[in-house]
């Protein structure tokens, strides 16, 4: 059994298959990583195992992590054009009991679930993620709890700026227009 950091398989190991052209590989990499996406908030966790370890996972994220598996999904259409994999069916992760839902849905849906979460995890009154419990530098925790709704990542901020540029380019392509219009909206605030 082994750990999956989200972060870190979709930085490392996943651009690295992708780059080498494994497509395949890649797509089943994003199956196995929507289908840990929480389903109530649409989140996901810090890091997951496997096989008869799955219920050992680190349940809170931070606040950077959201990002990744949509823009690894976004990478890979970019690389292999295969825009049909929205349209891939994946269940969700119960947030209790950390198992499978049975119900599967499409990997479109489970993107709109995490930006209405992105949507709702702004600084009050700005587009801007909150810095929630971090983002990639571990040692840099704030030290008033309540910062963690009024601070922002510059980072944070700059990654999910491209990533979700980078979502309104493939639903737009995708012929997901209206998806793409209230993205766009929520960008051009953000900028």
């Amino acid at each position: 059994a082994a750990a999956w950091g989200t972060r870190d398989v979709c930085q490392g190991p996943l651009e690295f298959l992708l780059a080498l052209g494994h497509d395949q590989p890649v797509a089943d990499m994003l199956g196995t990583l929507f289908a840990h996406q929480y389903a109530d908030t649409g989140t996901w966790p810090q890091w997951f195992m496997f096989d008869e370890f799955r219920e050992i996972q680190g349940s809170g994220a931070h606040g950077d992590i959201i990002f990744w598996p949509i823009k690894a999904l976004c990478d890979y259409i970019e690389q292999t054009g295969n825009f049909q994999i929205l349209e891939k069916k994946a269940p969700y992760t119960d947030p209790g009991s950390f198992a499978f839902t049975t119900d599967t849905v499409a990997l479109h849906e489970h993107i709109k679930k995490a930006l209405k979460h992105i949507y709702n995890a702004c600084v009050e009154g700005t587009t801007l993620p909150c810095y929630g419990d971090g983002d990639w530098n571990d040692s840099l925790q704030p030290v008033d709890s309540a910062m963690k709704t009024r601070m922002v990542s510059g980072w944070t901020a700059g990654l999910s700026y491209q990533t979700l540029s980078a979502l309104s380019k493939v639903w737009k392509i995708a012929g997901y227009t209206q998806d793409a219009e209230v993205l766009d909206g929520f960008l051009l605030r953000m900028k």
